[in-house]
């Protein structure tokens, strides 16, 4: 029992530390999922920096893409 516990602790050590390397990965890709999931519009997100520690959040080169058929490719 011992061993599978530890094996266990470990699984969630390494799921942790993976998980706190991609933070900024993963971030980007949820947001872009959702939005895209909400919208139905795809959405490209060039650089995310999220840092828990300050309750920060920040995006660059955020663009909305129009459905086809409209003149412009990008929203705005």
């Amino acid at each position: 029992m011992f061993r599978t516990l530890k094996a266990f602790l470990i699984l969630i050590l390494i799921f942790v530390l993976v998980a706190a390397f991609f933070r900024h990965t993963l971030c980007r890709l949820l947001i872009e999922k959702a939005t895209a999931r909400a919208t139905g519009l795809k959405l490209s997100i060039e650089d995310l920096n999220l840092n828990i520690l300050n309750s920060n959040l920040c995006m660059r080169g955020i663009t909305l893409l129009n459905p086809p058929g409209f003149k412009n490719e990008a929203l705005g």
